[in-house]
């Protein structure tokens, strides 16, 4: 599951670039120290941890700032970060040790383990593969329905039963929307077929061959000693437990995670065949090609199932990133060098994707690239994000405008059929929101814009998001509810419509 935080795109130029294989793929570790010395500083990640592996040995490791804030151990091999959408690769790879097992298919039918599963086409309900849940071409938006499930307690099948209510906005398997709940829904098939839960699948049939002995698929206790905390651009962020969630619970360590990359560089490993792999590092579902991608001389992007790939100097490269509001990782395979990288970090940051390009561009041309400048110029734009949001929607802004009705009638609570309820409440001459299953983040006062509109901005970390409530009234001016207009990719407010109670 991704943050909500890419709330604009950026482009990089680059200049043209002649990216050549190197005639022996090896990681120059000077240059490497060098880049992290520049620029770790420079990004303020409150702590990190990087290591690469190449012919089944770790042949690079670092770590930086410390477990605690203020305090005194430093992060290490055993420090637990939480993993994110990097969770998705072990779901894929449960589902794969079902099909070895003879006990599905990738090709069968959802509803032939889930005979209440449903969605708003009747078609696509009874058509929809495990294949389509892992390579996010249900026809679903990206990241319809993660309000149900972000930083908030929910149930699974509760949460599955709702999915009916979402317009299908893309074409079937024609289309590339990121989808978190369908790995629910795929998590869910997994319970049905080995008789347990996902959790504990995935600890019986994956942590423990591995012996990931300190990884958990649901949150650790806020007090563990190993666990490092959360930040947001630099300020910290009250850790949230969470509960199970194929698309996105697990929490790990480096060493762990070391063992994990390894075993998907292994073809003789014992936990997935080489078709079974084959058939995860397989193009699934096509996407389209980033600017900065263009620039890198990428010429294909797809998903396969719980992995991306692109090319990068003429070789295939799976990866997958994650990030949850106070952690951001990645998993980057190479499989034809042998070559794996894996990076944990407790802040959102862009420095990642500089990073793993120039660990690439190093290894594979001997070369390499540096796009962090204009990287850390846009991360540092970030928290002004907010401001900047104000400042254009101002120019458009009709003046000395009044609300239809007094602030008191506006108040009161309001619920949408999906999400759940909300209240409007007044304090002297000013109207607060309070989204109740969000109460702790999505909870703000709110300032008269123009007619029935108010401005919001909800505030994570040094991340702030700006919208409007956007009050209805119908043809009698009574007031019939509101709703959200919030530009953001990742978490879709415009579903929602709350309706007076």
């Amino acid at each position: 599951m991704r943050t909500i935080l890419w709330s604009t795109l950026f482009f990089i130029f680059l200049g043209t670039q002649q990216i050549t294989l190197a005639q022996k793929a090896q990681l120059d570790t000077k240059a490497l120290d060098a880049y992290l010395a520049k620029y770790l500083p420079q990004f303020k990640i409150p702590g990190f941890a990087l290591a690469i592996i190449q012919n089944d040995k770790v042949v690079y490791q670092k770590y930086y700032g410390k477990v605690k804030l203020n305090g005194d151990v430093a992060i290490n091999g055993q420090s637990l970060f939480q993993i994110a959408s990097c969770t998705k690769a072990f779901t894929a790879a449960a589902l794969g040790i079902l099909v070895q097992q003879k006990k599905l298919k990738w090709d069968d039918k959802v509803v032939q383990y889930l005979p209440n599963f449903k969605l708003a086409d009747e078609w696509i309900t009874q058509h929809l593969t495990i294949r389509d849940l892992l390579s996010h071409r249900s026809g679903l938006a990206a990241y319809d329905g993660d309000l149900l499930i972000f930083r908030r307690p929910h149930n699974t099948q509760e949460v599955i039963q709702k999915l009916k209510h979402y317009p299908i906005r893309r074409s079937f398997r024609a289309s590339y929307g990121y989808q978190n709940l369908m790995y629910m829904v795929a998590g869910e098939i997994i319970r049905k077929v080995s008789g347990k839960p996902w959790e504990a699948f995935i600890k019986e049939q994956i942590f423990e061959p591995l012996q990931m002995t300190h990884s958990y698929t649901r949150s650790p206790k806020a007090s563990n000693p190993h666990l490092v905390r959360p930040f947001i651009l630099q300020k910290p962020i009250d850790f949230v437990k969470e509960q199970p969630n194929a698309s996105g619970s697990i929490f790990s360590t480096m060493d762990d995670m070391i063992r994990w990359t390894k075993m998907w560089l292994n073809p003789q490993n014992k936990l997935l065949k080489p078709r079974t792999v084959h058939q995860i590092f397989k193009p699934h579902n096509i996407r389209s090609i980033s600017n900065l991608y263009k620039q890198l001389g990428i010429q294909f992007h797809s998903y396969g199932l719980g992995w991306q790939m692109f090319d990068f100097a003429g070789k295939k490269v799976v990866e997958h990133g994650g990030f949850l509001p106070g952690y951001m990782s990645k998993v980057m395979l190479v499989p034809g060098e042998n070559l794996g990288v894996v990076m944990l970090s407790n802040d959102i940051h862009t420095f990642r994707e500089a990073l793993f390009f120039n660990i690439l561009s190093n290894v594979l041309t001997n070369k390499p690239l540096d796009i962090a400048p204009p990287m850390l110029q846009y991360q540092q734009q970030m928290p002004k994000a907010t401001q900047y949001f104000i400042q254009a929607q101002s120019k458009k802004r009709k003046k000395n405008t009044q609300p239809s009705l007094p602030l008191r009638r506006f108040t009161g609570t309001y619920e949408d059929k999906l999400y759940g309820k909300a209240e409007i409440t007044l304090k002297g001459q000013k109207l607060s929101l309070k989204m109740l299953p969000h109460a702790q983040i999505f909870n703000t006062e709110l300032s008269h814009w123009q007619d029935d509109r108010f401005l919001l901005t909800f505030k994570m970390g040094n991340y702030g998001l700006a919208g409007f409530v956007e009050f209805q009234l119908d043809k009698n001016k009574q007031l019939t509810g509101f709703k959200l207009n919030i530009p953001n990719p990742d978490l879709n407010f415009y579903n929602l419509n709350f309706e007076k109670k």
